[in-house]
């Protein structure tokens, strides 16, 4: 049987490493396995929750071998900057046996494979993304037929504080040429409580999101590294970008054309400085 890995590094205190494997060579059909592991906090070890999170993709690349499944790919997304540049780094390396063929994906492309896939699954034409991590808020319109982002804009965040973006996201919206047919939201950090009322009472879409964000988010790296099987850079049509990391061979890191401010052939945002 075909299964696919995600696993999602969720980097605020205490960290919390969230594996989940799904059947289906595209990752999108039952869950078979899911786990949360907790990573205690230890000062005296550089990176420790990166170490743990490769002690945790091992593990569930094994329990999947063991269990006779043919892994087709596994992504692994992580929401501090810091540990994806650790993870991406120690995979460069090519010192660390197991972890081949591994997709290192943002956060907010593996939201935006969610919003494509809950797109489907309700029938929408184009589905709004508001991805909200510790800095940054990011509003991306997904073509719900093949998983394209269209529009991609970028805010920062004061103090972390996203509710001061609605404003902002309601214009977006409502604009003619960006209005989709719902509005998924999700919270990197997992704490939406003041966030979705204010959308709700402002937008004139419906806004969804997962019951566990964290979680889902392995979810959606299962969906993109699948979706990243064999695609090569000049696949535009895609609308995903891959950055070579360090050194000649070795794992790309996977995001949404935009996402870099200096880039802004795809960015919907005028620079203002």
């Amino acid at each position: 049987m075909d299964a696919v890995l995600g696993v999602a590094l969720a980097s605020s205190t205490p960290a919390t490493i969230h594996t989940v494997l799904v059947c289906g060579e595209r990752g999108d059909g039952v869950t078979l396995e899911e786990l949360s592991i907790d990573v205690p906090p230890d000062d005296s070890v550089e990176f420790a929750a990166v170490d743990a999170l490769i002690a945790a993709i091992l593990r569930a690349r094994d329990a999947a071998d063991s269990a006779g499944l043919h892994l087709v790919s596994t992504g692994v997304t992580v929401t501090d900057p810091l540990d994806a540049a650790a993870l991406s780094s120690r995979l460069s390396s090519g010192a660390l046996d197991g972890l081949e063929n591994v997709a290192l994906v943002s956060p907010v492309l593996a939201a935006a494979s969610l919003a494509h896939n809950l797109g489907q699954t309700v029938g929408c034409d184009q589905m709004g993304l508001l991805s909200v991590e510790a800095s940054t808020a990011t509003l991306a319109m997904v073509d719900c037929t093949d998983g394209t982002v269209t529009r991609i804009f970028r805010q920062a965040l004061d103090d972390g504080d996203a509710t001061a973006a609605v404003d902002t996201v309601a214009d977006r919206l409502n604009a003619a040429h960006t209005s989709p047919d719902g509005l998924f939201l999700l919270c990197a950090e997992g704490d939406s409580t003041a966030l979705r009322p204010r959308l709700e009472a402002t937008v004139d879409h419906e806004v969804c999101e997962p019951a566990e964000p964290r979680a889902a988010l392995a979810r959606g790296a299962a969906l993109a590294s699948a979706r990243l099987v064999g695609v090569e850079a000049e696949s535009a049509a895609l609308a995903y970008t891959q950055e070579p990391a360090s050194g000649a061979v070795g794992p790309r890191y996977y995001d949404i054309p935009g996402f870099d401010a200096d880039d802004l052939a795809y960015s919907a945002v005028p620079d203002e400085d």
